[in-house]
């Protein structure tokens, strides 16, 4: 979905970047409560809530004005998680 704009098939959204340099993976699973205060962290019907990592890298070669200065390819690395809603 993030490479392509659509989970089959669709188009390239970024030239060179393809659905293979996603990596999708479940993190770990959190504590719903914080154990030293007691504190809800968040909404959830166990004690656990999942947690998913999305990341990815980038090699970005057309710089523009950084090339004219000689230096190389920027690499973009990205990463995001996010909680589980029925996996």
């Amino acid at each position: 979905l993030a490479a392509n704009g659509a989970v089959t098939n669709g188009s390239a959204r970024v030239t060179g970047w393809l659905p293979a340099a996603v990596d999708i993976t479940m993190a770990r699973s959190l504590d719903a409560v914080d154990v030293a205060t007691g504190t809800q962290l968040y909404l959830s019907s166990k004690s656990t809530v999942d947690v998913v990592d999305v990341s990815t890298t980038y090699s970005y070669s057309d710089v523009g004005f950084w090339s004219s200065l000689g230096f190389g390819a920027l690499t973009l690395s990205v990463s995001h998680q996010e909680r589980v809603i029925g996996w």
